[in-house]
């Protein structure tokens, strides 16, 4: 009678005891299931200090990838101590960044290349619906994002470099096929309409962005239609009503007769139980403090203490000299690492107050002597 959830499994039978990468998703964190995003939320930070030979022990140092790609991220400064993140990149054989201002990781890059960017290339994106933040929208369906103006010089869509380093690498049909699953925002084939990719063939941009589109509209009309990129050209987006009900999950909960497993969370306890076995097993003693996370019942935690401590160790300083924690914070204009390399996107944070600076409440300040 509870909400389904896909855990990755925990019993002896079935949890995945090899890694499938460095930071071992799949193994170490049931909670976030197997799915084509699950690995985003891996935890990175094991990734890195694997790499730098100080966590995991039992699993080994692993080897720096042979060559990496950096895009719309800037890891350098998404982490703590970038000094010890730019002594890592700095081991890597050969990076290749794409991207148009240099930034502390773009710094480590072997070649630098260029990209066609949100004005100049195609995208399909899911508008409106139930989302992972947010679902009050009147409307759901998709728009398209198209190319206002050419690329400029030898700057390409990033569909054509995907497709182009698919194939080139042997690696086309398995890019196909994840298309075909949905790789680029929903399913080509469905038990309603088929526009599947040929898997064997490398496809063009736009060849790739119609069947998306014609999966899209029959996606927003039942199975009715199925038009394709020229429609979304000329039309922009494609949307049907989202019915103000489904802002909430209780009704939904109702109809389908369910109860809410709070506050005794069973599952959660046990996966953990099962989780430190398996670990335990396998001699990973390693990754106990968080197995303590895996609680029927949350307790609270000083966290303001645990990165006290952490400070004190790492600086040898005393952390009740420092009366604030700074807090980072993402200006509107930003899209995460999205457009942060964009000059233009630069221009316009200057002219946003504080984006620049610190903030701080002007009476404190001023009873400190700042």
């Amino acid at each position: 009678g509870f909400l389904d959830y896909p855990f990755n499994p925990t019993d002896k039978e079935h949890w995945e005891s090899q890694p499938q990468n460095r930071h071992g998703h799949t193994t170490l964190i049931p909670i976030i299931g197997g799915g084509l995003t699950s690995q985003l939320m891996g935890s990175t930070v094991l990734s890195w200090m694997r790499l730098q030979g100080r966590a995991a022990e039992s699993w080994g140092k692993p080897k720096p990838p042979d060559l990496w790609f950096v895009y719309r991220c800037n890891p350098n400064i998404s982490f703590s101590e970038t000094d010890k993140m730019g002594e890592t990149m700095a081991t890597f054989p050969f990076t290749v960044a794409f991207s148009y201002t240099q930034d502390e990781t773009n710094h480590f890059a072997d070649l630098v290349l260029p990209e066609a960017i949100d004005l100049e290339s195609t995208q399909l994106i899911r508008l409106g619906g139930t989302h992972y933040f947010e679902q009050f929208w009147d409307s759901q369906g998709w728009v398209l994002r198209q190319p206002v103006v050419k690329p400029q010089g030898e700057a390409k869509d990033f569909t054509w470099i995907s497709t182009e380093l698919a194939k080139r690498t042997g690696l086309l049909e398995a890019y196909n096929t994840m298309i075909n699953m949905g790789a680029a925002g929903l399913p080509l084939k469905t038990d309603q309409y088929d526009f599947s990719l040929d898997v064997s063939k490398a496809h063009s941009v736009d060849e790739t962005w119609d069947a998306v589109c014609r999966a899209a509209s029959a996606d927003v009309t039942g199975g009715a239609a199925s038009d394709g990129l020229n429609y979304f050209k000329e039309k922009g987006f494609r949307v049907k009503p989202f019915p103000k009900i489904n802002w909430y999950l209780y009704p939904r909960m109702e109809d389908l007769g369910l109860r809410f497993e709070l506050p005794y969370q069973e599952r959660v306890l046990r996966i953990g139980k099962e989780l430190a076995a398996r670990l335990h097993e396998q001699g990973v003693t390693w990754w106990d403090r968080q197995l303590h996370e895996y609680e029927p019942l949350p307790t609270w935690k000083d966290l303001n203490k645990l990165w006290s401590e952490a400070y004190e160790r790492a600086y040898g300083i005393k952390a009740k000299d420092y009366p604030f924690w700074l807090l980072t914070a993402r200006s509107m204009q930003y899209a995460w690492g999205g457009n942060v390399s964009l000059q233009m996107i630069r221009e316009v944070a200057a002219n946003i107050a504080g984006h620049d600076g610190i903030m701080i409440n002007a009476r404190i300040a001023e009873d400190m002597g700042i």
